[in-house]
């Protein structure tokens, strides 16, 4: 009868602490798209700390001329005249916004500018193009060079620098 016992008692105690609560896996944290970090609300200044103007920076997909999306970043109120689109490709630091180059940008006033993206100004300590603490100084050439005599209005060449800080 002990040996029953004692047999009984074992199994009953390796039943009792061998089962364990099912662990449910926890779901993988998906990491933060390369464009996440540039998208939000921001007030610009000049590089003097003058405020200018509001923007925004939005993300959006476009089905480009391959059948393919592509990620895409709109920079609404670029210098207070027009809204920017230009295809998002991640640079190997994901905190540079390389603006590239387009053409026939149309402003709110129907006229053409060509933009170019600048990389960083050796002559500063500021690293342009590059989101550090919410804020990023946006380097970029603009010209109306071919476009000017045609929409009768000044010709413009010109490197701006304009300092977005996001706000929460």
């Amino acid at each position: 009868m002990r040996i029953k016992l004692f047999f009984f008692l074992t199994f009953g105690f390796g039943v009792l602490f061998s089962c364990t609560k099912d662990k449910v896996p926890t779901p993988p944290i998906s990491p933060e798209k390369p464009w996440e970090k540039f998208v939000g609300h921001y007030k610009v200044y000049d590089t003097l700390g003058n405020y200018l103007y509001n923007s925004e920076i939005e993300y959006f997909t476009k089905i480009n001329s391959s059948g393919f999306n592509t990620d895409n970043i709109r920079i609404l109120n670029l210098m207070n005249k027009m809204d920017y689109e230009f295809i998002f490709i991640p640079d190997t630091n994901p905190n540079i916004l390389d603006l590239k180059v387009n053409d026939s940008i149309i402003d709110k006033n129907e006229n053409h500018w060509f933009i170019c993206s600048l990389y960083d100004d050796t002559l500063t300590t500021i690293h342009e193009n590059c989101l550090i603490n919410g804020r990023i100084t946006l380097y970029f050439e603009i010209t109306n060079i071919k476009y000017w005599m045609n929409e009768a209005v000044p010709y413009v060449d010109e490197n701006v620098k304009h300092v977005y800080v996001k706000q929460p």
